[in-house]
């Protein structure tokens, strides 16, 4: 039985025939297999080779495997010549794997100019510059026609550069992806200036040490940083909103503090001996579209001497002075005359030769010498 190689791809009904050598007809499936009882296999997802086999899905008897395997590199060819033809608009979005022509995004640094990008997707022949454009359309242009993109970077693959002469704010703007050899339009995206911006990282980031608690164990720092030069936020033009986020080194987890208005922020209970790192970035006050990080910023403080070890040592000390004085005076008062005589002997009464102190005595308390005191 003759073996027939043809080439086919299948349309949106799934379903349609291709031309074989030697003027036979192949039915196509939009399948992923090999058929044996039509010898159907694709290639591509929309380009198929077939072989008409035997009705039982076997080689004839006649035909030795080599011939058959010498049939398949032809068939290849075929198909292979048969999706290089093929109009990439006609692929259909049912396969996953197949990813249209679109646009990646815009972004403005300083609400001045901006840059917009794209990505040819699946379609390797598109690759070639030239095969796309980049289109816009300004709301006040009078003229309502689509303008091809003013300078086309060569330093930056697939990029769109509007500088100052084609950038106003406050306007709308809608920017295309568009192939003029095939007049068709990929992806559109409209927007006004403000709403793209994503300011430039802030810069000179650094930290304070603020303050460590009695314990040793916490410290509390202050961050700092300075405004991205290209927002000129000395004259006005951008005001900024900062987001400042922490986390230990080595750790997946961001800790995102509130947003700041200024240029430092604090960060309480970080503990001694561990590493952190500390990271902001910015955007327009009223907007959400932060820009990239800051070089990220190492913290650690070493584990100092607990400062409460030394508390319980003062209060023995003052305790015992207390103690010791108190127990000095229970001594004193309980020994008091004992102490007196130690401290303040009595004096000795004074001893004149050739007075009987006896005699003494008695003269002072004989009447003659008491009225001579009376009187």
């Amino acid at each position: 039985m003759s073996v027939t190689v043809c080439a086919c791809r299948a349309d949106k009904g799934g379903e349609r025939r291709g031309g074989g050598l030697g003027g036979r007809e192949c039915r196509v499936k939009k399948i992923l297999a090999l058929y044996f009882t039509q010898g159907c296999h694709w290639v591509t997802s929309l380009t198929i080779v077939c072989f008409s086999l035997s009705s039982k899905g076997k080689l004839p008897p006649g035909m030795a495997a080599p011939s058959f395997l010498l049939l398949f590199p032809l068939g290849l060819l075929s198909a292979v010549r048969s999706a290089s033809l093929m109009d990439p608009g006609s692929m259909t979005s049912s396969d996953p794997s197949v990813q249209a022509p679109h646009l990646t995004g815009c972004k403005s640094r300083e609400q001045e100019t901006f840059r917009c990008w794209w990505s040819p997707g699946s379609f390797q022949n598109l690759t070639e510059p030239g095969a796309l454009q980049i289109q816009y359309w300004k709301k006040n242009d009078l003229t309502k026609e689509w303008k091809e993109c003013p300078d086309y970077s060569s330093s930056v693959k697939n990029e769109c550069f509007f500088n100052k002469n084609n950038t106003v704010i406050w306007i709308k703007y809608c920017v295309r992806l568009h192939s003029e050899s095939q007049n068709k339009t990929y992806d559109t995206l409209c927007f006004e200036l403000q709403d793209i911006v994503h300011p430039d990282p802030p810069v000179a980031l650094n930290w304070t040490l603020l303050n460590i608690s009695r314990s040793g164990l916490n410290y509390d720092i202050m961050a700092s940083w300075e405004p991205p030069p290209s927002a000129d936020v000395s004259v006005g033009w951008l005001t900024l909103v900062y987001e400042v986020q922490y986390r230990r080194r080595n750790s997946s987890h961001w800790k995102v503090l509130e947003h700041e208005f200024g240029t430092q922020q604090s960060i309480y209970g970080l503990q001694t001996g561990e590493a952190y790192e500390v990271r902001v970035h910015c955007a327009m006050r009223a907007f959400n579209n932060f820009g990239e990080f800051s070089d990220v910023i190492f913290v650690h403080v070493p584990e100092i001497p607990n400062k409460e070890s030394t508390f319980p040592v003062t209060l023995v000390l003052i305790f015992g002075a207390v103690g010791v004085a108190i127990l000095l005076m229970l001594i004193i008062f309980s020994q008091q005359q004992r102490l007196m005589v130690i401290l303040l002997p009595p004096v000795p009464a004074p001893k004149i030769k050739g007075i009987d102190p006896a005699l003494l005595k008695a003269s002072m308390s004989s009447p003659w010498t008491s009225s001579m005191s009376t009187s």
